[in-house]
Order: C-alpha cells, then structure tokens, then sequence
C-alpha cells in the first residue's frame, strides 16, 4: 500500500511538472485520456511514449526513401536499444514491441509482476529525475 501511494505521488508530481513546463505553455491542452480510479502499476499491457527533452532528435535519423525508409540508429539510439533490450532480464516486464525514433520511443510494455514491479522501480526517495544512468549506462 506504501509502495503505491509512493508511485501515485510521484506519478502525480512528473505530471505536473510536465504541464507547467514553460515549453507547454503554448500547446493547447489536452483532455487526459486516463481511466479515473484506474491503478496503473497493476499487471497489463501499457502503450507508451518517451520523448526527449525539447524534443531533440538524439536517437539517429530516419532513412531517406531512396536508401530505405528505417530508422537508423546512431550511438545514442544504439544505447537505447540495449537498456530496451535489458529491461525483462532487470524488471519484471515483457516489451512486447518497440520503435526507437529519432526523438522519441514508442513501446508496448507488459508488467507480468505487478509486487515486483513496485519494490525494483529505478525511482526511489523523491527523486522525480530519471537518467539513462539509472539503468546501469
């Protein structure tokens, strides 16, 4: 129960910070389409978006169409890839698929361990900032 308040709470925290970000502040606000009272730590599959700060394009670039339309990864994306590729071996989560872009990630991450989950997530105390670092890189 401790484990989940802490989660909501900081859950709750990163949101806010998010939406009062100065460079939010002209974008025009979306509805949330979260379930109320739904508990998001709970076993299920989850789509998920990361972007970069400011949205830089960090993670390589998309082929032109006359070389091949794929993403082509440089060394940051390449890092990303393996922290990806590591997850299930550290956390007790399947990544059902994923696609690195070159300024964001989308993922289907499945929590198998819902317990487990809570008790090794990388955040701990209030630190509400996570880095690639956290997850040994």
């Amino acid at each position: 129960m401790k484990n989940n308040i802490f989660i909501r709470a900081h859950r709750d925290a990163l949101t806010r910070a998010i939406h009062e970000s100065p460079a939010n502040n002209n974008l025009p606000q979306r509805k949330s389409i979260r379930l109320k009272n739904y508990d998001y730590s709970q076993n299920g599959a989850y789509f998920i978006t990361i972007c970069t700060q400011n949205r830089e394009y960090l993670f390589g670039r998309v082929g032109a169409i006359h070389e091949s339309p794929e993403m082509i990864l440089n060394e940051n994306g390449k890092i990303v890839d393996s922290v990806l590729e590591s997850l299930s071996k550290r956390f007790p989560i399947e990544l059902d698929i994923y696609q690195i872009m070159p300024n964001h990630v989308h993922m289907i991450v499945c929590i198998v361990d819902h317990e487990r989950a809570i008790r090794e997530s990388p955040v701990n105390g209030n630190n509400q900032n996570v880095s690639i670092g956290d997850f040994g890189y």
